[in-house]
């Protein structure tokens, strides 16, 4: 296999180790599931570089089938008892406090609580979150509603994102990255098909309150009626099964840990003249129904482009749109990302001290984020997010309009 993969890439591929990438602490006023995200990912990285520091991926040669096998069920067992409880710590957190819980502060709720469970063996690996209440008289619109059912979903998928782009920078996935990614990628994937085979049936599954609530706005109240049903989730959802970095991701986790016992794999990626280039898709969803995101990313040796296209599925109301991030490193010291979005969306009926409605057609974000590192010797720099946008739907933001602010620190991730 190892030989296989060696002449594909060959012939059709160039191997390319890119800049290293930040590790971010930062904050924004809402606790955001994209800042979330990436505080998240610093303290995964931190614990498993300490862990991996102190556990070996191997401790022997493994020169034959007995020795080999050994090494698998160390690794295996490792994975099971140690690095899926860190891994789900933090997918859980994403989900609910971060998810759910993001959508409870942008609308303005307080004292919300959080139920979480480790992993199976150590616990049920369940999590629900309880909303609160606000300090004043507040009316919810239908679009919240629909908007916190779906924001566990929604959250998780922003921390696949934000890993994803971090592997774009340094052109390699370690190990304990592969599991967290395939869980948080298919975090929505797993909730539609288990809600399709009534594994859950219960009050708070979030798939069932998302196509009651979604049907609902568009007057469909029967469940014999709706006009978005879980069959059509669970064939639309199917697109993540094809992700390209989901393959990598598997890769790094049975071939390059699991039966090498190594960390690190600089995974394949096109090459076209001067220009690295990985196409993928994914599936995700929105207030008005789901969507599919076709995502393109090009690579130079100081530059990273990102063109993405956001497809709905047309099945309740029309909602599309596109953007491009373009991050580029002009000295060693500083990178930054300029970050355009566009969407043309229906109204959305939001809430506060009276319920109103949004304006349809065209909104968009736009975003600068700098990262600015101020000595090489001591690698802490600062990061920040500034910005604005419409009232609208994107992954991680808020829905109404507003300005974007988010500062922290990033460090240079060390390999």
């Amino acid at each position: 296999m190892k030989n296989t993969l060696t002449l594909i890439c060959f012939l059709f591929f160039s191997v390319t180790t890119f800049a290293q990438s930040s590790l971010i602490l930062n904050w924004d006023k809402h606790k955001s599931s994209i800042a979330s995200a990436e505080n998240l990912l610093t303290i995964h990285n931190t614990f498993y570089k300490f862990t991996d520091s102190k556990i070996k991926t191997k401790y022997w040669e493994e020169d034959s089938w007995h020795k080999k096998l050994g090494g698998l069920a160390y690794r295996f067992s490792k994975s099971i008892l140690l690095d899926n409880q860190a891994d789900w710590l933090v997918h859980i957190h994403q989900h609910e406090v971060f998810g759910h819980g993001f959508r409870y502060r942008e609308f303005d709720l307080k004292r919300n609580s959080y139920n979480l469970s480790l992993f199976p063996p150590y616990g049920s690996g369940g999590g629900f979150a309880l909303r609160g209440r606000s300090d004043y008289p507040r009316f919810f619109g239908a679009h919240e509603n629909i908007a916190t059912s779906m924001g566990g979903m929604e959250s998780a998928s922003v921390l696949s994102e934000r890993l994803r782009n971090k592997w774009l920078q340094s052109g390699q996935i370690h190990y304990r990255e592969s599991l967290l990614f395939l869980s948080t990628l298919h975090d929505c994937t797993a909730y539609i098909y288990g809600t399709g085979l009534e594994l859950d049936d219960s009050a708070g599954n979030d798939v069932n309150n998302f196509l009651r609530q979604v049907n609902f706005q568009y007057g469909f109240v029967n469940e014999e009626d709706y006009q978005l049903t879980i069959n059509d989730l669970a064939q639309r959802a199917s697109v993540n099964l094809v992700n390209t970095f989901q393959f990598f991701a598997i890769y790094t986790y049975i071939k390059t840990y699991l039966i090498d016992g190594e960390k690190n794999y600089e995974y394949p990626i096109f090459n076209v003249g001067k220009t690295d280039w990985l196409p993928s898709v994914r599936f995700g969803l929105t207030p008005f129904g789901s969507e599919f995101i076709i995502e393109n990313f090009l690579k130079t040796e100081k530059s990273l482009t990102q063109i993405r296209l956001r497809i709905g599925d047309g099945k309740l109301d029309k909602a599309y749109g596109g953007g491009i991030s373009y991050r580029r490193d002009w000295t060693p010291k500083l990178s930054i990302n300029a970050i355009a979005d566009l969407w043309i969306q229906p109204s959305m009926q939001l809430g506060g001290e009276e319920l109103f409605d949004t304006k349809e057609g065209l909104g968009g974000r736009l975003i600068a984020e700098i990262d600015y590192q101020f000595n090489k010797k001591y690698p802490i720099g600062l990061f920040t997010q500034i910005g604005y946008k419409t009232t609208g739907f994107y992954p991680g933001e808020i829905l109404n309009k507003g300005a974007i602010a988010r500062i922290g620190i990033s460090l240079k991730a060390m390999n």
